[in-house]
């Protein structure tokens, strides 16, 4: 096994920047979305990086105020780099804290997007009623994810090798993680109890494709984004004669294409 990434170090943030391979797609369709204007008002939550905080700067004009809010220390810190690099200071704000904790004025800004950025969030109702509260009477939030079903084959033979060894317990552990990932349902239902309102709703599926087990296995966003969550459902004694299951499960049809199904939801404030 390669070595675990440790995403908090000053030198992760320099190479963060390749992930967009990833949330680039969904990036892609919430800027379909987005009602661009000259004077918007708008704030980026779980902005790491940037990419979608700088791209609203850009195509809106020097009169749009972007917040870019994010505690992580190692992407704001290259975002900050990024902003005095394309003279972009003025028109986007970095908030380094948990959006919880937003510091704009309620009802003040025309669109709060998320890209991505659900998944993360310790306490996600908590996030979403702060952000609708921060929205315009005439306000749209805007967020994407990647749904249940992500990476299915790979789950697939997970599940095999889990039961063809035996293990009960980690198959549960495994179904547990599995249907943790958000539907459209559950989205819907945590936006209501947030005091919000559904008005638009888009689904899509992508594929990740990889030559064989140990591609997949050693990728970079593999590792950052999901390897570490699959180590921990099997007891650190048993992963090298586990994975080494899934990896011959995996291997028996050739290359790899694991989908990634996708969703997009648009929101408005219930208060209005």
């Amino acid at each position: 096994m390669l070595p675990p990434i440790d995403p908090l170090t000053a030198e992760f943030g320099d190479l963060y920047d390749e992930l967009p391979l990833w949330s680039a797609p969904f990036l892609e369709r919430l800027l379909a979305r987005v009602p661009l204007r000259p004077d918007l008002r708008a704030v980026d939550v779980g902005c790491g990086t940037g990419q979608l905080a700088v791209e609203l700067a850009e195509r809106c004009g020097e009169h749009a105020r972007i917040v870019a809010v994010d505690p992580w220390s190692a992407a704001v810190t290259r975002l900050r780099r990024k902003l005095e690099q394309r003279g972009l200071t003025r028109r986007v704000e970095v908030q380094e804290r948990d959006a919880i904790d937003l510091d704009v004025p309620d009802g003040s800004v025309h669109v709060v997007a998320s890209n991505l950025g659900l998944n993360n969030f310790a306490n996600a109702g908590a996030v979403l009623a702060r952000c609708g509260r921060a929205l315009a009477p005439d306000g749209r939030l805007l967020l994407t994810t990647n749904l249940r079903g992500h990476f299915g084959a790979f789950y697939e033979a997970f599940d095999g090798a889990l039961a063809d060894l035996g293990l009960g317990h980690e198959r549960r552990a495994l179904a547990a993680h599995v249907d943790a990932r958000a539907t459209l349902a559950s989205l819907t239902a945590q936006l209501t109890e947030a005091d919000l309102e559904v008005t638009h709703t888009e689904t899509w599926s992508g594929t990740w494709r990889f030559a064989d087990s140990a591609a997949l296995f050693g990728h970079w966003f593999v590792r950052l984004a999901f390897r570490g969550e699959w180590e921990a459902l099997v007891p650190e004694g048993a992963r090298k004669h586990v994975f080494d299951a899934v990896a011959a499960r995996l291997d028996c049809s050739g290359a790899l294409e694991l989908e990634v199904p996708s969703a997009l939801v648009e929101a408005r404030s219930a208060r209005c």
